[in-house]
């Protein structure tokens, strides 16, 4: 149940949206803005070099190699656990 009646709920997604659309129409440099999240991203190959303990902007071909098979391995396990969770959730069971 929650705090806020529908409308007011509805006003409040409205005005957060008109928020982000004034905040990235005032934006010059995108990119710029977006550098840090895409570092800290583990769909990053650098996010994961940084995990191995490579310098990410000096890898190579080896170390790149490396960093990618982390980030399929990554990905890999996630998928994995998003499985066992959909089957728990259907056998009626509680998340992890």
């Amino acid at each position: 149940m929650s705090y806020y009646s529908p409308e007011t709920r509805a006003r409040l997604v409205e005005y957060g949206s008109i928020g982000g659309h004034t905040s990235w129409a005032n934006t010059v440099d995108r990119q710029a803005r977006l550098a840090k999240a895409h570092a800290n991203s583990p769909s990053e190959v650098a996010w994961h070099a940084k995990k191995l303990g490579l310098d990410p902007d000096n890898l190579t071909t080896t170390e790149r190699k490396r960093a990618e098979n982390a980030r399929l391995a990554y990905y890999k396990r996630l998928s994995i656990k998003a499985r066992e969770a959909k089957q728990r959730k259907a056998m009626g069971g509680q998340p992890k």
